[in-house]
C-alpha cells in the first residue's frame, strides 16, 4: 500500500472550518426567528438594547438644544448690533456728507457774495435756505444777497426787506449787521 504523504501547508482544515461556519449561520438563523416569540400569541417586542436609561438621552437632547438655543440667541445679538451699528454708520456718513455739502455751498455762495454776483448768490443761498432754513449764515447771506441786488438794479426790494424781517425774528441774530443791511436799503 501506498502511504499518503502529506502535503506541507496543507491539513484539509478548510473543508472543517467552511462546515462549521455552515452549522453557526444556521444556529444564528434560527435564534434571529426565534427570538422574539412567545408561545401562541404572536411576536413579543425585542429587548431593548442595554445602555444608559431613557431619561438619560432625554437630558442629553433637553441640554443640546439648550446650547442650540445660546448660539442662535448670541447670533441674533450678535446681528442685530452689526445692523445697529451699521445703520448708525450710515446716518453719520449721511450727515457728514451733508454738512459737507452745506460747507462747499456756502463757500460758493460767499464767493459770489463778494464778487457782487448779486442773481448767482440768491440761488445759491436760497439753495441753502431751503436745506438749513434757520440758519444764520444762510439767512444773513441770502439778505446781504438781496440788499445788493436791490442797490445795485433796484430788483427784489421787497424780497429784501421779507428776508431782514426774519432775520430779525432769528433767535441768534447779530443786530448790528442786521441795521447796516437795513441802512443800506434805504440809502
Amino acid at each position: 500500500m501506498m502511504e499518503r504523504t502529506k502535503i506541507s501547508g496543507h491539513s484539509g482544515t478548510q473543508f472543517k472550518h467552511r462546515k462549521g461556519f455552515e452549522g453557526r449561520k444556521l444556529w444564528v438563523q434560527e435564534q434571529m426567528r426565534t427570538q422574539g416569540k412567545v408561545s401562541d400569541e404572536g411576536y413579543a417586542p425585542r429587548k431593548v438594547a442595554k445602555g444608559y436609561p431613557r431619561w438619560v438621552y432625554y437630558l442629553l437632547l433637553v441640554a443640546a438644544s439648550l446650547m442650540l438655543l445660546f448660539f442662535v440667541v448670541q447670533f441674533w445679538g450678535a446681528s442685530a448690533e452689526a445692523v445697529d451699528r451699521y445703520r448708525s454708520e450710515i446716518a453719520s456718513n449721511v450727515e457728514r456728507e451733508r454738512y459737507s455739502n452745506y460747507n462747499n455751498l456756502l463757500k460758493l455762495a460767499e464767493g459770489s457774495l463778494e464778487r457782487e454776483y448779486w442773481d448767482d448768490a440768491v440761488q445759491d443761498f436760497g439753495r441753502l435756505k431751503q436745506t438749513f432754513p434757520e440758519n444764520w449764515r444762510v439767512n444773513v447771506g441770502l439778505a446781504k444777497a438781496l440788499v445788493g441786488k436791490c442797490v445795485a438794479d433796484g430788483q427784489s426790494c421787497q424780497q429784501a426787506r421779507e428776508q431782514l424781517a426774519y432775520c430779525y425774528s432769528l433767535p441768534n441774530k447779530q443786530e448790528d449787521i442786521l441795521e447796516q443791511l437795513e441802512k443800506q436799503l434805504v440809502d
